[in-house]
């Protein structure tokens, strides 16, 4: 954050989002899973700045119970896997890399048994079935991206006109003040992968699953915040 006051301007705009009121007031699984996913970008960063034991203990544990929350946090560990690996000068780099790793493995391996008691079925095809083997006609790309761009539009009305106005003001801000510095825009870009990779690979569901706008919710708040700024 460049100041205090972002940091809190960004922190209001993500609790007052109506995305955000929204799946606060109702009990689901995906307002605790982005919890998660905020909380390993910001232990990776804290180790990185700080290089205390404890951050790279709370990597280790959030990794592991956020990835027995939802999908979408398997992206966002790999997103922090891949900050990590860009960056040169991480601390303890491969130490970080190998926990990551491990740590997602593990609760990826819980989950599948998860499935596996409470299904009993092999959870490989239990999944392909769910997400790959579904009877809907495949998209080509031009049609995927009109899909993307509708749903994206659709799920956009949770952060309002002006939410929506300031993030674009935010983001050509954000952009011209780091162009010289590219590993600053890092952090600002891994924000969204959740939120893209849910779209991506989730689209077939995303007709009956509305939540794909939450995961973009705290990059939408940080750009408005820079953009009031």
């Amino acid at each position: 954050f460049k100041t205090p006051w972002l940091a809190a301007a960004s922190t209001l705009l993500y609790v007052f989002f109506p995305t955000s009121i929204y799946y606060g007031r109702i009990m689901t699984h995906e307002p605790i899973n982005l919890f998660f996913i905020l909380a390993l970008f910001l232990a990776v960063i804290l180790f990185e700045q700080q290089q205390r034991p404890k951050y790279l203990i709370g990597i280790c544990a959030i990794t592991f119970l956020g990835g027995l929350t939802d999908w979408p946090f398997f992206f966002a560990a790999a997103a922090a896997w891949l900050y990590v690996v860009l960056r040169n000068d991480y601390p303890q780099r491969r130490k970080v890399l190998v926990c990551v790793l491990i740590f997602t493995s593990a609760s990826m391996a819980v989950t599948m048994l998860q499935i596996w008691s409470i299904a009993h079925l092999n959870p490989i095809a239990f999944i392909q079935d769910l997400y790959l083997r579904r009877s809907i006609e495949p998209l080509g790309a031009f049609l995927f991206l009109i899909f993307l761009f509708w749903r994206f539009t659709y799920d956009s009305r949770g952060f309002t006109d002006i939410g929506l106005i300031f993030a674009a003001i935010g983001i050509i801000s954000y952009l011209r003040t780091h162009r010289e510095d590219k590993k600053k825009m890092l952090p600002a870009m891994f924000l969204v992968v959740p939120g893209f990779f849910t779209y991506l690979l989730f689209y077939p569901t995303a007709t009956t699953h509305a939540f794909s706008g939450l995961y973009f919710v705290p990059f939408a708040a940080l750009m408005s915040a820079w953009g009031i700024s």
